[in-house]
């Protein structure tokens, strides 16, 4: 494998770069070239840390170069950024799960809890709370897309573009899903995030774990999380680890080519259910039938090793 990185990619198998999360040289190894559609990701290739098992990119697109692909690409492209009735529905059951896991590990029936949704994208997560019937809970949100922004305040959020525009502190709860994997500088990032949690206030993380072993495109994340590099990314912070686990289908079945197959008859049998829905038949029966299949494919109520996703719940001491 040495010989053939040499080849291909010019680099020995022993070789040292700035890791994202260890904040210094680490020993790194090469996993091969980065999957991309559009040319700012072009040439670019992934790594693993050997110290903290942090996967990133090399070389890292600057900060403003991402800021100028989310603004004027990443919406734009449906083969990334799937848009779809059946996406809308996966996206608010997977919010919801994700209140019900905060609620097994934190109390939030307390007076005046204050909620900070950072990249909330179109607010899913703010109506799961909102559903959940939590009395007393202010929201504020974050997000890049002016049109979001928007959206976020029709729910009545405080939204914002940028955290640092809120103006507010002493949140009990920061909520960061699907965001630290667009984030070239993560550690940087999340001590930034930090100053607004109040003491003994928690945050919680969900990211997909080692998306790049069954995304065919993992455009435009550049870092690839695991347990370990998350729970080495919040001891550097000095943040306490509250609960950390996978969640999701097991992850060699997406990989597996007879899940995938299985998966594509589901959808041939849920197009006769769109159908049932364009002529205005079985509603009921329609929208059951799609929860059903979206958590036998997805599985977000399961938790374990080597899952589809991240989630952890973090605490300011």
């Amino acid at each position: 494998m040495g010989d053939l990185r040499k080849k291909y990619y010019g680099v020995n198998e022993h070789m040292t770069k700035i890791c994202p999360i260890c904040d210094k040289e680490s020993e790194v190894e090469l996993l091969g070239p980065y999957r991309n559609r559009h040319e700012l990701f072009g040439d670019k290739r992934l790594f693993i840390c050997k110290e903290c098992s942090f996967i990133f990119v090399n070389p890292m697109p600057t900060a403003d170069e991402l800021d100028w692909y989310y603004k004027n690409v990443w919406l734009k492209d449906e083969v990334i950024v799937e848009s779809s009735r059946e996406a809308e529905l996966t996206y608010q059951l997977q919010a919801n799960e994700r209140v019900e896991y905060i609620s097994r590990h934190i109390d939030l029936m307390g007076k005046n809890i204050k909620i900070l949704d950072v990249g909330s994208g179109y607010g899913y997560l703010i109506d799961a709370f909102k559903r959940s019937s939590r009395p007393d809970m202010s929201f504020y949100a974050t997000d890049p897309n002016h049109e979001n922004v928007l959206r976020l305040k029709a729910k009545g959020a405080r939204a914002f573009a940028d955290v640092g525009e809120i103006g507010e502190y002493n949140f009990d709860l920061i909520t960061i899903c699907f965001v630290l994997e667009h984030i070239g500088e993560p550690l940087k990032f999340m001590g930034s995030i930090m100053k607004y949690i109040k003491k003994g206030g928690h945050l919680f993380v969900d990211v997909p774990e080692r998306d790049d072993t069954f995304k065919d495109i993992l455009e435009p994340h550049v870092g690839v999380y695991t347990l370990k590099s998350l729970k080495t990314m919040a001891d550097k912070l000095g943040l306490k680890t509250v609960h950390i686990i996978g969640h999701g289908v097991i992850r060699n079945k997406i990989i597996d080519k007879s899940y995938l197959r299985h998966n594509i008859l589901e959808r041939i049998i849920g197009a006769g259910i769109r159908y049932l829905d364009h002529i205005n038949m079985g509603d009921r029966i329609s929208n059951l039938y799609k929860r059903h299949m979206l958590y036998k494919q997805f599985q977000f109520d399961k938790e374990g090793i080597d899952r589809w996703w991240i989630r952890v719940i973090l605490q300011k001491p």
